[in-house]
């Protein structure tokens, strides 16, 4: 059967291929790789992204017009209403991601207890790493200064983990090697976070500056930052707003638009208000959009 191949299609069969060593797309079924391929050319055929089922009539206006409200939080996908903002019309971006931990209870003890209230955090790996290449590609296009962009190495010895490397490890330049990075961060947490398993327990992660400042104030920050995590009522991962405020701090001035795509609880908004910037927030979760907007 001749398929006609969405080029969005062969990315993926590429990416399946060079980043996980899986080259058996071919076996797949003619009818699952039409489907895939027709849901691949539906979406980029959209051109008003499902945002909520109740949208007011100021939103609806809104999206009509192609722009966007600031100091305001948008709850859907991300990955679609950023397409809704003008080419270099954010000041910074700073945020941080769902890490895809495939979080799920496997053994015994309060392990199932630990996890609940969490997220949706357990997408195939090949589809996560596609979506943050693809988001930080359009933040570029959005943003004239610097993109924070916080994330931690995982590692992928556990059988929850399908997609296997030959490294056994996730890192977040697996799917940034492509972008200039400006400045390597080290977020040293004071901490550690889960058990030993075998190995020395993790103490950090990483801030990634992507993209050249517009503007830069030195405030003294060396690459190793110090700051104890914080937790928010009514969210399970949050990052502090310490962290938030020193990429805000020295990359931008009073006035300037700061753009969260996973706003979470709120920290950007927050950090944003007390130092007199604007921002605009987007949110999958209506839960959490409700917890940031109060």
């Amino acid at each position: 059967m001749e398929i006609d191949y969405d080029e969005d299609f062969k990315k993926i069969a590429k990416t399946l291929k060079d980043d996980f060593g899986w080259d058996n797309i071919g076996i797949l079924p003619d009818s699952f790789k039409i489907l895939l391929n027709d849901c691949i050319k539906a979406v980029k055929a959209c051109t008003i992204p499902p945002i909520s089922n109740n949208l007011s009539s100021l939103d609806i206006a809104v999206l009509m017009n192609n722009s966007l409200e600031k100091n305001k939080i948008y709850q859907g996908d991300c990955l679609a209403l950023i397409d809704l903002l003008a080419d270099k019309s954010i000041d910074c971006v700073v945020t941080s991601p769902p890490y895809n931990l495939n979080k799920k209870a496997s053994g015994g003890g309060n392990s199932k207890q630990s996890y609940e209230g969490w997220y949706a955090d357990d997408k195939p790996e090949f589809l996560y790493q596609s979506e943050q290449r693809l988001l930080i590609s359009k933040l570029l296009q959005k943003c004239k200064g610097s993109i924070f962009y916080n994330h931690r190495v995982r590692y992928a010895w556990h059988s929850r983990n399908v997609f296997k490397t030959p490294t056994n490890i996730y890192h977040p330049m697996q799917w940034l090697s492509d972008f200039p990075i400006w400045c390597e961060v080290i977020w040293y947490r004071k901490g550690t976070t889960g058990h030993a398993n075998g190995r020395c327990r993790l103490a950090d992660e990483r801030i990634y500056q992507i993209g050249k400042p517009h503007v830069f104030h030195d405030m003294g920050y060396t690459t190793v930052w110090d700051i104890s995590p914080t937790k928010n009522v009514g969210h399970v991962c949050t990052f502090p707003e310490e962290l938030v405020e020193r990429c805000i701090l020295m990359s931008t001035n009073e006035g300037d638009l700061v753009l969260d795509p996973y706003m979470g609880s709120g920290t950007t908004k927050r950090v944003c208000e007390r130092l007199g910037r604007r921002y605009i927030g987007f949110e999958l979760e209506e839960r959490y959009v409700q917890l940031a907007s109060k």
